[in-house]
C-alpha cells in the first residue's frame, strides 16, 4: 500500500487498501505500507526497495489495488527489470487480471524513439 503524504495516511485511503488487499487473499502481516510521493524515483523509495531488494522472492506475488501505488508513470514501473529478474507475477485489482495467475506475469517494455520521415 501507498500513500502520497502524512495527510493521506490518516484518511480512508489506507483502509482501502488494506480492506481490498485482505479481500483478496493477502494475509495483513505480509501488507506493506509506504508513505512517499510516487514523484520520487523508485530506487529512492526505501520500503518499496526493500519489499522488492530483499522481501520479494522469485515467483512471489505483487499485489497492489492500483498501478499508481508502485508509480506515477506506469512505463518507468514496468521497465523496472528487477521485477522481471526475479520472476514476480504482478497484480494491480484496478486492471483486468486473470484467474490464473500465471497469465498475469509482467512483460518487459522497451520503449523506441519516433523518429520524424521528412517529405
Amino acid at each position: 500500500m501507498r500513500v502520497s503524504s502524512r495527510s493521506q495516511e490518516s484518511n480512508s485511503s489506507i483502509k482501502y487498501q488494506k480492506e481490498q488487499l485482505i479481500q483478496n487473499g493477502i494475509q495483513p502481516e505480509n501488507i506493506r505500507i509506504e508513505v512517499e510521493s510516487a514523484i520520487n524515483e523508485i530506487k529512492n523509495r526505501l520500503v518499496f526497495q526493500k519489499l522488492i531488494q530483499e522481501e520479494l522472492k522469485s515467483k512471489y506475488l505483487l499485489m497492489v489495488t492500483k498501478i499508481d501505488r508502485c508509480s506515477r508513470n506506469t512505463l518507468e514501473f514496468l521497465k523496472y527489470k528487477i521485477l522481471f529478474k526475479k520472476n514476480i507475477t504482478l497484480v494491480a485489482l484496478d486492471l483486468p487480471t486473470s484467474i490464473d495467475l500465471a497469465t498475469n506475469k509482467l512483460i518487459p517494455t522497451t520503449t523506441y524513439k519516433l523518429q520524424s520521415s521528412s517529405t
